[in-house]
This record gives structure tokens, sequence and C-alpha cells, in this order.
């Protein structure tokens, strides 16, 4: 993962040159992981709409290839940091799809 970044518009536009899919963690001010994203397709535009919410003030990115990939990494980095989430609902996977969580866990 990319990071620590302030979650700022012109840190997004800064650091993020490419219109991918991929994953993200929002953190507060002590950058602790408080929620894990992703975007099907252009994961700086999904950033930049969550500049300006009230608990995120850092985030981590990572791109993948496809938006499959962005849910098995969102399934991931969910798990892993499941303590600190502010919800603690697993990642839903695209309407349509029969994707299973990457971890194990029994999602379907």
């Amino acid at each position: 993962m990319n990071g620590p970044f302030l979650l700022e518009a012109k840190t997004i536009a800064r650091e993020m040159n490419r219109m991918l899919p991929g994953c993200f963690l929002l953190c507060d001010v002590a950058k602790v992981v408080r929620s894990v994203g992703r975007a099907e397709r252009e994961l700086p535009t999904d950033l930049l709409a969550r500049v300006g919410g009230k608990d995120a003030v850092w985030f981590y990115y990572e791109y993948t290839q496809n938006a499959k990939q962005a849910f098995e990494l969102e399934c991931q980095y969910y798990h892993r940091h499941f303590s600190t989430l502010t919800k603690r609902f697993h990642p839903k996977r695209p309407e349509g799809k029969d994707w299973t969580c990457s971890v194990g866990c029994g999602y379907k």
C-alpha cells in the first residue's frame, strides 16, 4: 500500500495519476484504520468523494488490475483491520457477481 497521505484533493491529484480500480484505507488523526473501501473503476475519483468527511484524515491506497482484485484486496484489509473499523459490514461484491471472500470467511 502507498501512504499514508493527507486526505485532500490536492494530495490525491499529486499522488494518484492513474485511473484504475483499487483499494483504500481511511484513517483517523492517529493513523488508525477506520474504514476500508474499493473502487471498481477509478480509485482517485472514489477517494475524492470522501474528502471532507468527518472522521478520515489520512489514506492509503493500492491499485489493482480489475474490479475482482479490488474486491479481494478489500476483503483482506477488512479482516486485517476489523477491530478498528467504525462500520463492521463485510465488503459487498458487485451486483451479478458470485465472487467469494478471498480470506475464506464464508461470505457469499
